[in-house]
């Protein structure tokens, strides 16, 4: 796109105008001479000789056949000029049907050609010879090796008398695979037969002009051109050819993969942390064990001696930090055991919030004590700065993924700020007492002292989108992919409410744990998971998988309200809880004595 500019309606005329800038001047009689000799020379030399590329790739033209027809394929004349039928031949189908509603000859084809990827082209014969179905058919089998090998008359030759899926333009698809032409000889450097296929080709379809123009642009301005296989034309030609007569390649392997997800999705146990992309068996139903959840307390950890407030994991999981209602932030070392790296006295008055820079060296923290915002080196426990930019109490604070903005929010107003205290915006909205910035960066969700919820887009940095709520909200969280939100709302005894940041609307209600007046913060599992965690009044901590609204988990233990929970970010199914009660406790899926194990 950064060389369309102005020149995205380049007509042709001054495409060869450009050329002729740069080519040696002839006599008017010598240069119409050539020029019907070279479109007559060219016409029936690129039709009758294959592309000098079609040569080396000819060798992998029968492997990608049995790949996709399931059958031997015989080698088209070295011309490339094999004339098609007037139309293709009808595959004969045989409608019988097998027990579970499936045609026969349908599933036979497909499981010849998943065989013949197998390399097994001998018992694909045997199949067609044993039930009678007509796997493959030879015009098809001819279009292929045409389009796999470079033989581009007779590819268009045929596309002008196949059967092609309702609604599609004919002209579309032979675009596509003059295009392919075209980009061949553009890479080969054969530029005045690139030329001639964009005018006397290409510009006649009248079609894909967009596209045409940036073919044009190719010559004229040097564009870059990446080189397309042949075989992603086959593909893409796949979406103008009926299934019934071209069978999407790889088709057993993609069902079984559709089959698959069906069944994790509907798992509601499902985690994939820390599998492998490939372990995929087929020979069981999926169906994730009951301790990917939480279920047992592995630390009960006792640095505090006030109420425990705030605790979090930082991004590469390497530590934790909490905040207690004294002002004490403790940094622990995560290894097999949890042990304390740094005590630090932040704040002469409570502290509330606390947040991991995303590259995990720094700490943010902010509490009720004159205003302040102080940032701490982890490794060291260092000060490295300190921000009033707020005239009230500062209730919470977010990164955003550069690891040197951050945006703050008070009772006064919202701001974002530097690490070197340089204020770069701020929103005229009213006050803050929680907020979410999206991984990504580019959202951020906000919670005023009101029944709404502010949506900012952070990349215009615009006034925030208003969405109105039936009650209080006290707390947010975004989901890893930043597609979903979930607030802490008062509503009734307590309820998450996960909403659609895309729609801006409530699409599950999650109940259960006791929530009324307290603030209580929820927190997404891992990407990978459908976990949600909260805290609750009632000094338990509840577990949901929020695609499917079911309560997995109720972690019983603390004796105090439980404020704030956190998930680990490299080890699935261990999460942290903070309370009242003094304590932070360290949840995981199996006992303390079998991990140790």
């Amino acid at each position: 796109a950064e060389y369309m500019g102005d020149c995205s309606r380049t007509p042709l005329v001054l495409v060869q105008q450009e050329l002729d800038c740069t080519t040696p001047k002839k006599s008017h009689r010598m240069q119409h001479n050539s020029t019907q000799e070279a479109e007559s020379k060219n016409t029936h030399s690129r039709d009758q000789e294959p592309n000098p590329q079609s040569k080396r790739r000819k060798t992998s033209v029968q492997q990608e056949m049995r790949s996709r027809l399931g059958s031997f394929v015989k080698s088209s004349h070295s011309n490339g000029s094999t004339s098609p039928p007037a139309s293709p031949p009808l595959i004969k189908h045989d409608r019988a049907l097998t027990p579970s509603g499936f045609r026969k000859d349908q599933l036979i084809r497909i499981i010849a050609q998943e065989l013949a990827s197998l390399g097994f082209a001998k018992t694909v014969e045997v199949l067609e010879s044993e039930s009678g179905v007509d796997i493959h058919d030879q015009a098809i089998q001819q279009f292929c090796t045409n389009a796999l090998e470079g033989n581009w008359h007779a590819v268009l030759s045929q596309l002008s008398t196949m059967q092609l899926r309702p609604n599609s333009d004919v002209n579309h698809a032979k675009f596509a695979v003059l295009e392919q032409k075209f980009l061949e000889l553009v890479q080969a450097g054969d530029i005045g037969g690139a030329l001639m296929c964009l005018r006397m080709e290409l510009a006649p379809l009248n079609c894909c002009q967009m596209r045409l123009n940036e073919l044009c642009l190719i010559l004229t301005c040097d564009a870059p051109t990446k080189e397309v296989s042949r075989q992603v034309l086959l593909n893409k030609l796949q979406e103008f050819i009926p299934s019934t007569v071209l069978v999407p390649k790889n088709r057993l392997e993609a069902l079984l993969e559709m089959a698959i997800r069906k069944q994790i999705d509907d798992c509601p146990n499902h985690t994939s942390f820390g599998l492998p992309i490939t372990e995929k068996n087929l020979l069981e139903d999926h169906k994730c064990p009951s301790n990917t959840v939480p279920q047992h307390t592995l630390f009960v950890l006792e640095e505090h001696n006030d109420e425990v407030w705030a605790v979090g994991y930082s991004p590469d999981g390497t530590y934790m930090a909490s905040a207690s209602k004294d002002g004490l932030v403790v940094i622990w070392l995560v290894t097999e055991e949890y042990r304390v790296l740094h005590r630090i006295l932040t704040h002469d008055q409570h502290l509330s919030f606390l947040s991991f820079s995303p590259n995990s060296t720094m700490l943010i923290t902010c509490g009720g004590d004159a205003k302040l915002i102080k940032i701490w080196d982890v490794k060291t426990a260092k000060s490295l700065k300190t921000f009033s930019p707020h005239n009230t109490v500062v209730t919470c604070v977010g990164w955003l993924p550069d690891n040197r903005r951050f945006v703050s929010g008070s009772h006064d107003r919202l701001v974002m700020m530097d690490i070197d205290g340089r204020e770069i915006f701020q929103w005229a909205v009213l006050p803050i007492h929680d907020l979410r910035i999206s991984h990504d960066g580019r959202r951020m969700v906000g919670l005023p002292f009101q029944k709404r919820i502010l949506l900012f887009d952070l990349d215009d940095l615009g006034d925030p989108e208003i969405m109105d709520c039936d009650d209080l909200m006290t707390s947010i969280d975004i989901s890893p992919d930043s597609r979903l939100a979930v607030v802490n709302a008062t509503q009734g005894n307590g309820e998450l409410h996960l909403i659609d940041l895309a729609e801006r609307c409530v699409v599950k209600v999650l109940r259960g744990h006791v929530h009324t007046r307290l603030v209580i913060r929820s927190r997404f599992g891992s990407i990978g998971s459908n976990f949600i965690a909260s805290g609750s009044e009632d000094s338990n901590v509840y577990i949901w998988n929020y695609k499917f609204g079911s309560m997995l988990q109720k972690l019983e233990g603390h004796t105090g309200v439980v404020n704030a929970v956190s998930w680990h970010s490299r080890t699935p199914g261990v999460l942290a809880s903070a309370s009242d009660d003094h304590t932070i406790r360290i949840w995981g899926m199996l006992p303390r004595n079998a991990l140790l194990q």
